[in-house]
């Protein structure tokens, strides 16, 4: 996996902000949603389950306004329209989110009917469960999708939705674990199988795309504004 050029928000804030973005070249920064009962209990959810943050989700989600604040007019926001999403995205910028901005090509991987805990998974869907675990990218979980077909609307989403309204501002991104960890793969050229990139709750993971160059990975699963405000940006 390719490491990260700034270790702090701090460090990356006064980088990309000393002087404005270049036109062929967009700064998007991916947030993973807040904790949900969910992500407290590590069940896994269908992409569309009823899910909202829990008390300690929607405090941490509020944290994020500190890191947000270097991004100012101009930046676009993006979210998955999961209602956990939805409510880190509001949280974080408390400002009005364009309804075309809710993509659905930003929710994480469809499980179906594989909802709840792996050992219930496990019990319910025995041959399926099997499958799954020898064939994860073509397994179709009942009622769910592929993650090969997850993975290539991950990355048509980016490529057509999000970055072409990007290049020359910031781009704020509001989603999951797997969508997350899906576009660090391409921009990596790993695959699934032997890699998945750790995504923390509310976690913050920056991108420099480029029209004529390869991207760069700036800053990879920070969760700065959670502990040390030394390690952010000052107040404008």
């Amino acid at each position: 996996m390719i490491n990260p050029i700034y270790k702090t928000y701090l460090e990356f804030a006064r980088a990309v902000t000393r002087k404005p973005i270049k036109a062929d070249e967009a700064v998007i920064l991916l947030i993973r949603h807040g904790s949900t009962q969910f992500t407290t209990t590590k069940r896994i959810q269908r992409a569309t389950s009823y899910d909202p943050l829990t008390s300690e989700g929607l405090e941490a989600a509020s944290k994020l306004k500190k890191p947000l604040e270097m991004v100012g007019e101009g930046t676009r926001i993006f979210y998955s329209p999961s209602l956990r999403a939805i409510q880190t995205a509001f949280c974080a910028t408390g400002r009005y989110l364009p309804v075309n901005h809710a993509l659905f090509g930003l929710q994480d991987i469809d499980y179906g009917d594989f909802s709840g805990s792996i050992e219930t998974i496990k019990t319910a869907f025995p041959n399926e469960y099997e499958i799954w675990t020898k064939n994860r990218i073509n397994f179709v979980a009942p009622g769910g999708e592929s993650y090969r077909n997850f993975m290539l609307r991950v990355r048509d989403t980016l490529q057509q939705n999000v970055l072409p309204q990007c290049y020359g501002h910031f781009g704020v991104v509001f989603a999951h674990t797997g969508t997350i960890r899906e576009v660090l793969l391409w921009i990596d050229g790993a695959a699934i199988d032997n890699y998945k990139p750790e995504v923390s709750l509310t976690s913050v993971t920056a991108i420099r795309f480029s029209k004529i160059a390869n991207p760069q990975l700036l800053l990879l699963n920070n969760t700065n504004h959670l502990g040390n405000d030394n390690d952010l940006p000052p107040k404008k």
